[in-house]
C-alpha cells in the first residue's frame, strides 16, 4: 500500500529534527529480535546508545497492539513515541502517543490529551520525547499555571448603573504554558473557592494588587448563602455578585494576568482529585 502524502511528511520532519537535535536518523530501519520478531521503524533515531522508534501510525490500531508491537521493539533496546490519528486517546505510561493532525495551513500539530491538554507543534513534540520534557502524569508538588480570567459586569441592581471588572474564575493548566489554552476550562477554581485557601487567597490577592483596580474583590457577606466568601461586587454601590452569577461570564472572559502555583499551595484539599486526572503526558 502506498503511503500518504501526510505520512511520508512526518516521517521526513521526524528525522530532520532528530538530526537538528544531534541524532543519527534512519528511515525505515529494520532489525530481528533474538526470537525472530522482526520489526521496521518508520523512523530510527540514534544517539549515544539510546535508540528511538518514531512511529506515524496512519491506520487505526488498538491499545493492545500499541503494546504487542511496543514489547517486540523492547526485545531490541529500542524506545517507541507514537504519532496517530486516533480520536479513542487512552493515555497510558505504557505507550508514549500523542494524535497528530493536520491545520488548514499545511502544519502539524500533535495533541496529548489531558486537562486541560496540551497542543505542540509536531517538531516540538518529537524533541520534548527525545530530550524527556514529555512525562507521565503530574503530582500535587508539581508547578501549574494560574490565569485571572477576566470579564465585564453590570450591577444587577435596577436602581444602580455600576459597570465593572469581574473574574468568572480562574483558569488553570499544566505543563509548559504555551501549548495549553486557558479557556479550554477543564481545570478552574471560583473566587469563593480559592477563598477557602489561606496561602492561594493571599497569592491571588497579591497579584491583584499588583495589576491594580480590583479593591472591589474581598470578602462580602451574602444573605442567600449566611457566609462570608471572596467574591466581586460593585464597586459603585457595594453589592455583591453571587457564585450563582458568575459563571454566566465566562464565555466573554479573557486571561489578564497568570501566575504559577502548585496543587499543594493552591488547594490543600485537593480540590481535583479524581482517579483520571494525573493519568496523562505532560509537556513540561
Amino acid at each position: 500500500m502506498a503511503e500518504t502524502k501526510q505520512h511520508l511528511e512526518l516521517k521526513q520532519l521526524v528525522a530532520a529534527v532528530g538530526e537538528s537535535e544531534g541524532w543519527t536518523a534512519t528511515l525505515e530501519a529494520s532489525e530481528t529480535t533474538l526470537t525472530g520478531k522482526r520489526w521496521i521503524a518508520d523512523v530510527l533515531l540514534e544517539r549515544d546508545g539510546r535508540r528511538v522508534a518514531v512511529e506515524v501510525q496512519w491506520s487505526p490500531q488498538s491499545h493492545e497492539a500499541y503494546i504487542r508491537r511496543q514489547d517486540v521493539y523492547a526485545a531490541s533496546g529500542v524506545e517507541v513515541v507514537w504519532m496517530h490519528r486516533t480520536n479513542k486517546l487512552r493515555p497510558s505510561a505504557q505507550v508514549m502517543e500523542g494524535r497528530v493532525h493536520e491545520t488548514a495551513e499545511g502544519r502539524y500539530e500533535v495533541f496529548l490529551e489531558g486537562y486541560p491538554g496540551q497542543t505542540l507543534p509536531a517538531a516540538d513534540f518529537v524533541k520534548a520525547a527525545l530530550n524527556g520534557s514529555i512525562k507521565f502524569g503530574f503530582s500535587s508538588s508539581d508547578p501549574i499555571n494560574v490565569y485571572v480570567l477576566q470579564a465585564e459586569a453590570e450591577c444587577w441592581h435596577r436602581e444602580c448603573d455600576g459597570v465593572y471588572k469581574m473574574i468568572p474564575m480562574l483558569g488553570i493548566t499544566i505543563g509548559n504554558p504555551k501549548y495549553s489554552d486557558p479557556m479550554a476550562l477543564k481545570l478552574g477554581i471560583s473566587l469563593s473557592k480559592i477563598g477557602r485557601y489561606p496561602v492561594a487567597k493571599e497569592k491571588l490577592l497579591k497579584g491583584l494588587d499588583d495589576l491594580g483596580g480590583w479593591e472591589h474583590v474581598k470578602e462580602r457577606y451574602s444573605r442567600t448563602m449566611e457566609e462570608s466568601y471572596l467574591s466581586c461586587g460593585c464597586p459603585k454601590c457595594g453589592r455583591i455578585l453571587g457564585d450563582h452569577f458568575t459563571i454566566h461570564y465566562i464565555y466573554d472572559a479573557v486571561p489578564v494576568a497568570k501566575y504559577q502555583a502548585t496543587m499543594e499551595t493552591l488547594f490543600r484539599d485537593q480540590e481535583f482529585d479524581g482517579p483520571d486526572e494525573t493519568k496523562m503526558w505532560v509537556a513540561w
